[in-house]
């Protein structure tokens, strides 16, 4: 007579080669060096640092540049978007 078929065990966690803690110890000690090591590198070089200047001058913050709510990046988002509409308008009439 067979033995009894035992109920299925939960498989058990494997080990991971680092804890939570460690991972997110990990994570700020990346961003603290990449907070130290970027303003040192757009120092040193040159494109970045004519760029930065370059900003400084004209006074526009550059997240400004990533944000539709300035006027420039609205114009710029509906020419893309008419120019794609006629695009595909011109597509489907061929």
């Amino acid at each position: 007579m067979p033995a009894p078929a035992s109920p299925a065990q939960p498989p058990s966690p494997s080990p991971s080669l680092l804890s939570g803690w460690a991972r997110l110890a990990l994570a700020g000690l990346f961003f603290w060096v990449l907070y130290l090591v970027t303003p040192t590198f757009i120092e040193s070089f040159p494109p970045l640092r004519e760029y930065a200047q370059a900003v400084e001058e004209v006074g526009v913050s550059p997240g400004v540049l990533f944000y539709t709510d300035v006027p420039v990046s609205i114009e710029a988002q509906r020419s893309n978007r008419d120019a794609i509409r006629f695009f595909v308008h011109e597509k489907k009439n061929q």
